[in-house]
């Protein structure tokens, strides 16, 4: 290595960070900096940029302590931009204070994170150069909290919950639906812009935020506190016109989740003063997140969780001498050993992985708009009743196993929706107030609830004359298609019969929408749409809905196929579908499964239950 190139000396304590400080400049000054080793429990008096890193291959030369160094050209242009013309300034940012090229020294550096952005008087958020032109965004940030105290679609950081829609029953919210029509009138393109912005889908700057003391946003000049932000975003998601309103920028719903959920524990862990969620929830609520180092899927997330310490497992510690899927596989053994946590098999997406076992997801590979039925705090499903699951490692850590009883067999299946092949939307069809992607999304949405009917409706005894399902199948086939429950933003309730009424409706304005109506009737069938559309959204479109060979209806992986079995474990939410390993007595995970008629525990209470022991591969 060159005598001029800058090289790292290893740090004298494990509690020890790097401080960079920045040199005074102008902008187009060349970077000229200097790393201090200080000790974290006594350093103050810095700022902690949150970044994306971008291209790692793409980068500018900077000068530290007079000799050259590289950084990727979003930390370059952070550091121009938070550069002082007059003084010093002390930051931390990851890629330069911590030797990336030590993995020891990371693997050590990444479990002090956490107390880094703790103590760091402030985090700068760095979206990058203003290359939108943002001029409208602080005007239109005004107008929309107006719209959403008028609205009453406020946040409550306390609980977690919308101000508005949620206590409302099912004949209000018809009411108060019309009102929230309005969102879709609003003018978001100037909010929507900043959400094209990388960092928003950047898995580590989660805990960058939720653990910050003050939060600053940065985009180019324009700079605004992060609440400004974070209260419009979680009124948006508040709001049942939100798919329509992403549409308007053209932006990814996923970032506007992401907003809210790193907002509320922003929030949350400031007021309490400690992490409030488990690292399995974590995972899931940010599995769409991307990372530079997919090991970090795992890793980011472990200073926020609340029932994770590295002094209390042997098996998930932050080490960069694993390979992912060695990282993913001790996840999945921390989470069904160590803390006997079931419901981690619902990430399983049958996305292969060399070295990967079935029963450990593969969080490289996110399927799109995937959510899972397990893993909330409202204890709707049952499936597995109410004994505590035991799994236990068998064949050197390579098979997991289970109590549990093969209920039933996937038996038929439609294609689900997001596979299916876009319909075209009927020559010459154009209606005031419903745009183009709306109606080629109820398009397929339509196909999609026309293949499950008929599926549903055949066999003895499951349809009319007409060719309509019979009342005791139509309330199977819209608690399947619903999962039994209604969505909403922060949680979900279970769907009592009003709801069966509300989706009769909603199949009604599906199946004619296309048809010639007075404007009005649209606007008047929206209803139902508005308050089935977060439920549909959340489980329906990436799964496969089936029949099973007992008859049974229900919403499986999108991997499922005839001939692989549903099986529900011991101690279990939901059931799970299974694939038999040729050969052998094994099974291979496919999927979690809504299946109606066995979600409360019937397959398991009884004498009538045959327990044995199942073997994941």
């Amino acid at each position: 290595m060159s005598s001029d190139t800058f090289t790292y000396q290893p740090l004298k304590n494990d509690r020890h960070i790097r401080a960079l400080v920045v040199h005074p400049g102008q902008f187009d000054d060349d970077i000229n900096c200097s790393l201090h080793e200080v000790p974290l429990d006594s350093a103050s008096d810095f700022e902690a940029i949150s970044y994306a890193w971008g291209d790692i291959n793409d980068t500018r030369q900077i000068f530290v302590h007079g000799k050259r160094a590289t950084a990727t050209v979003s930390l370059y242009t952070a550091l121009k931009q938070f550069r002082r013309a007059d003084g010093d300034r002390t930051l931390w940012a990851d890629a330069l204070c911590i030797n990336q090229e030590d993995n020891d020294e990371k693997s050590a550096q990444v479990q002090l994170l956490a107390d880094v952005y703790r103590t760091a008087t402030r985090v700068l958020v760095w979206l990058g150069p203003d290359t939108d032109g943002m001029h409208d965004f602080i005007p239109a940030v005004g107008r929309a909290r107006d719209l959403i105290e008028e609205l009453g679609i406020g946040f409550d950081p306390e609980s977690h919950r919308a101000q508005g829609l949620e206590e409302l029953s099912v004949e209000e919210l018809q009411q108060q639906t019309f009102q929230h029509i309005k969102t879709m009138d609003f003018n978001w393109k100037p909010i929507l812009s900043i959400f094209h912005r990388p960092w928003f889908l950047r898995k580590w700057t989660i805990q960058e935020v939720a653990l910050a003391r003050e939060v600053s946003v940065h985009c180019g000049d324009l700079s605004f506190p992060y609440t400004t932000l974070g209260d419009v975003m979680v009124g948006l998601m508040n709001s049942p016109g939100r798919q329509h309103v992403v549409a308007q920028g053209q932006t990814s719903l996923k970032a506007f989740h992401g907003a809210a959920h790193t907002y509320w524990l922003h929030f949350s862990m400031k007021k309490k003063h400690k992490a409030v969620v488990p690292l399995s929830e974590l995972v899931m609520a940010t599995w769409p997140f991307g990372c530079t180092d997919p090991r970090d899927h795992v890793y980011s997330l472990m200073g926020l969780a609340a029932d994770y310490s590295p002094h209390d497992t042997k098996v998930l510690l932050p080490d960069y001498g694993c390979t992912p899927a060695e990282t993913f596989t001790r996840f999945a053994i921390w989470n069904l050993v160590e803390k006997q946590i079931p419901w981690i098999l619902s990430l399983q997406t049958a996305a292969p992985m060399e070295g990967l076992p079935s029963w450990a997801p593969n969080l490289m590979s996110p399927v799109e708009g995937y959510n899972t039925l397990a893993g909330h705090e409202d204890g709707f499903y049952k499936a597995g009743g109410t004994n505590k699951p035991r799994f236990t490692l068998a064949d050197d850590g390579k098979v997991v196993e289970a109590s549990g009883v093969i209920v039933d067999e996937v038996a038929e299946t439609v294609v689900p929706a997001t596979d299916m092949a876009l319909p075209p939307v009927p020559a010459g069809f154009e209606r005031p107030g419903i745009p183009a992607f709306l109606a080629q999304r109820l398009r397929r949405q339509q196909e999609w609830l026309r293949s499950c009917e008929d599926l549903a409706a055949a066999g003895s005894g499951n349809g009319t004359p007409d060719g309509k399902l019979t009342p005791a199948r139509f309330d199977e086939f819209w608690r399947t298609i619903l999962c039994g429950v209604l969505v909403y933003t922060n949680h979900r309730e279970r769907a009592d019969a009003s709801v069966g009424e509300v989706f009769s409706k909603y199949l009604a304005y599906a199946h004619s929408f296309f048809d010639q109506h007075e404007p009005s009737w649209y606007h008047e069938n929206m209803l139902s749409s508005a308050i089935l559309d977060p439920t549909l959204e959340t489980y329906s479109p990436v799964r496969r809905f089936c029949t099973t060979k007992t008859g049974r209806l229900a919403l499986a992986s999108r991997f499922a196929e005839p001939g692989d079995k549903i099986c529900v474990l011991l101690g279990t939410e939901v059931p799970l579908v299974l694939r038999p390993v040729a050969g052998s007595s094994s099974y291979r995970l496919v999927g979690e499964c809504y299946v109606q008629g066995v979600m409360d525990g019937e397959a398991v209470n009884g004498e009538a239950a045959k327990f044995e022991t199942i073997r994941l591969e």
